[in-house]
């Protein structure tokens, strides 16, 4: 069978060459470019979804976070509460929660 391809010239003169350095026609070198790409067989590159990540605050103890907490209002209150050393000993208590509040 017979075909056109539409190829911009960089990538025709990019082919033309390879094919010559090779020692194929163009056809060829065409021919196993495609046959290789339908045959490759990639690795699913689908990321699974991680976990949140275990936060490390200053004091070196773990804190993983609760998904459901993190909203925009709990977020924007986190850098409160990394200063705020009785709201991190609250959550060491509760290593599944996040403290919200600073002030609690």
């Amino acid at each position: 069978m017979r075909t056109t391809l539409d190829l911009p010239d960089p990538l025709f003169r990019t082919l033309k060459a390879r094919a010559a350095m090779d020692g194929k026609t163009l056809k060829d070198l065409v021919f196993d470019f495609v046959q290789q790409g339908l045959t490759r067989t990639e690795p699913n590159t689908a990321m699974a979804r991680t976990p949140f990540p275990v936060v490390l605050p200053a004091t070196g103890q773990t804190c993983p976070l609760d998904s459901s907490l993190l909203t925009n209002a709990g977020i924007h209150a986190l850098p409160d509460a990394q200063d705020d050393s009785t709201a991190f000993d609250a959550q060491a208590q509760k290593p599944d929660t996040l403290p919200l509040d600073a002030s609690k």
